[in-house]
C-alpha cells in the first residue's frame, strides 16, 4: 500500500534500536515499527503528521516514552498482535481518532500518560484485552475511552489506584 513510504522513520524486523530526539512533522506517520522487537522510542516531538505519531504492526516487547504527540490521526497506533509494549509518560493531544489505538493489542502496559483534548482517549478494537491501563490522565476528550469486544485493567490496585478522568 505504499504507506511505509511516506514515513518519516521506519523500522523493519529491527530490534534493540533507540529512536531518540526526532522532532517529525508533515509526515504520513512519523515513527513507524513493523514486526519490530525491543526498541525504545523516547523523547521525540512529533506534530501534525497525516496519520499516525507512532504505530507499530505486529510489534512487540518495545518501550514508547516521554514523547510529545500532538495533531495526527491518532497519537500512537499498535495493531494485529502488538504485544507486551510499554507505553508511558508521553503527553498526547489534538488528536481526530483517538490518543492511543490498540487494534488487536494484547498484554500492553499503558501507564502515566496525558491524553487530552482529542476525539478519543484511548479506543480498543478487535479483542484488545489484557492490557493495564492506569495512572494515565484523560482530559477534555470527546469520549475518554471507546472499547469494543475487549477486557483490560484500568486500576493498579491498592494503594496505587487507576486514572484521571477529567469529567468524572
Amino acid at each position: 500500500n505504499g504507506f511505509p513510504n511516506c514515513c518519516s522513520i521506519y523500522l523493519m524486523c529491527a530490534s534493540h534500536n533507540t529512536v531518540v530526539g526526532n522532532n517529525i512533522s508533515r509526515s504520513g506517520c512519523g515513527i513507524w515499527l513493523c514486526k519490530a522487537s525491543n526498541n525504545s522510542i523516547f523523547g521525540n516531538n512529533l506534530t501534525a503528521n497525516a496519520y499516525d505519531g507512532i504505530m507499530l504492526y505486529q510489534s512487540s516487547s518495545n518501550d514508547i516514552y516521554e514523547n510529545d504527540i500532538t495533531d495526527h490521526g491518532t497519537g500512537i497506533w499498535l495493531q494485529l498482535s502488538s504485544m507486551n509494549n510499554g507505553i508511558f509518560r508521553n503527553k498526547i493531544a489534538m488528536n481526530w481518532r483517538a490518543c492511543i489505538v490498540l487494534w488487536s493489542g494484547n498484554y500492553n502496559s499503558i501507564f502515566e500518560n496525558e491524553m487530552m483534548n482529542s476525539v478519543n482517549g484511548v479506543r480498543l478494537y478487535v479483542q484488545s484485552s489484557n492490557n493495564t491501563i492506569y495512572h494515565n490522565n484523560f482530559i477534555n476528550n470527546t469520549s475518554q475511552v471507546c472499547e469494543f469486544d475487549s477486557i483490560n485493567t484500568w486500576d493498579d490496585g491498592y494503594p496505587s489506584g487507576g486514572n484521571y478522568w477529567s469529567d468524572y
